[in-house]
């Protein structure tokens, strides 16, 4: 189903609002949604998928700059983030992750990611369900 959605991340100063499309059934949960950034041509287009019995979030970002990334909550994931400059591995240690439920509509996800000789990045990124009409 479509619904509009909130996003927010440390990565960027403002939120972002648009229309995602949602599923949510006793295996999965997906959302994708486009994206434009700025001194981007194009919207980037986002996949996110967690697999309830693994308990694996992964987003999958397409366009100027793509991202694979995996989250497991307290473990290490691996990750890639692809630029006109190449791929850039990168480490990803996940604090949390909390799926939207009946007491909050958010989609959250704590992490830090580093790859070799970068600082470390810290980030929370979130995706707010929004209140349907």
């Amino acid at each position: 189903m479509k619904i509009e959605i909130e996003i927010k991340t440390d990565a960027y100063d403002e939120p972002c609002r648009t229309t995602a499309i949602y599923e949510n059934d006793d295996s999965f949960v997906k959302l994708k949604w486009s994206q434009q950034h700025e001194g981007e041509k194009k919207p980037s287009v986002y996949k996110m998928e967690y697999d309830r019995a693994s308990e694996k979030a992964t987003i999958r970002r397409s366009g100027e700059v793509g991202t694979v990334l995996e989250f497991v909550a307290g473990e290490v994931t691996c990750g890639a983030v692809t630029t006109a400059y190449g791929t850039i591995p990168v480490d990803i240690r996940t604090e949390y992750i909390n799926l939207p439920s009946l007491v909050s509509p958010l989609f959250e996800i704590c992490y830090e990611m580093t790859s070799a000789g970068s600082d470390l990045i810290k980030n929370v990124f979130s995706i707010k369900l929004l209140l349907q009409k």
